[in-house]
């Protein structure tokens, strides 16, 4: 499977759609991965969660319950600063406007495929040194 490093940037995924391919992909370029896909039902649990792995970086899929733990996620003062990658379906709810007001840094739809949100994860984070 994928390289596993203490030291290795860690990227949490929070969607309802789990998608094994990202993380698989992620993991085997150098980041540790965690993921939490029930947040709709429990946006503060989500917020626990995060606040013990401490993520390097979140990616985001939206909806208005994930809009709520955005504003957790930047009330919490260990977790103020860490970027978040906003995906959208195009047929979604949430606009750009709402996703950047709410505190994402990044708003995107999503990838056709893992290596071009791999090439933005890789901007905002660095990878571990044993990566390929």
């Amino acid at each position: 499977m994928g390289r596993k490093h203490a030291d290795s940037p860690t990227v949490m995924i929070v969607d309802h759609f789990t998608d094994d391919c990202l993380r698989q992909w992620l993991e085997l370029t150098g980041y540790r991965v965690v993921e939490e896909s029930n947040v709709r039902d429990a946006v503060e649990d989500a917020a626990d969660f995060t606040g013990r792995e401490r993520p390097d970086l979140i990616l985001l899929g939206l909806s208005q319950a994930e809009l709520a733990a955005v504003r957790l996620f930047r009330e919490d003062a260990e977790l103020c600063d860490v970027p978040i990658v906003a995906l959208f379906d195009p047929e979604g709810e949430i606009s750009r406007t709402e996703a950047l007001a709410a505190g994402c840094n990044k708003f995107i739809p999503r990838p056709e495929n893992v290596e071009q949100l791999t090439s933005l994860i890789g901007n905002l984070l660095p990878r571990s040194p044993e990566a390929p």
